[in-house]
């Protein structure tokens, strides 16, 4: 019995320092694309956020500072809003 649960709180320890370090080497964002639908429901538009560290975006441009989850909720919003008066 007690070696069972030595072994389960083993197994446990090794899958969370597993999953810690994977978040860690994992960059916290990357870039997140969004599709933006118009009315209809027929794909607009793609967002793509690029946030410090995803790399290029344009030629030799990379971006110098991340957008909030507020700020790139309220752009897929008005995006979403222009979707309904161009369509």
């Amino acid at each position: 019995m007690r070696s069972k649960l030595i072994a389960k709180l083993t197994m446990s320890t090794c899958l969370s320092t597993g999953l810690l370090c994977g978040t860690i080497v994992t960059p916290a964002a990357a870039i997140s694309p969004h599709i933006v639908n118009d009315p209809q429901g027929n794909p607009f538009i793609t967002l793509r956020f690029f946030d410090v560290g995803d790399g290029f975006y344009d030629d030799n441009a990379q971006s110098t500072w991340s957008l909030s989850d507020l700020h790139k909720s309220q752009i897929i919003d008005a995006t979403q809003y222009w979707s309904e008066l161009i369509t």
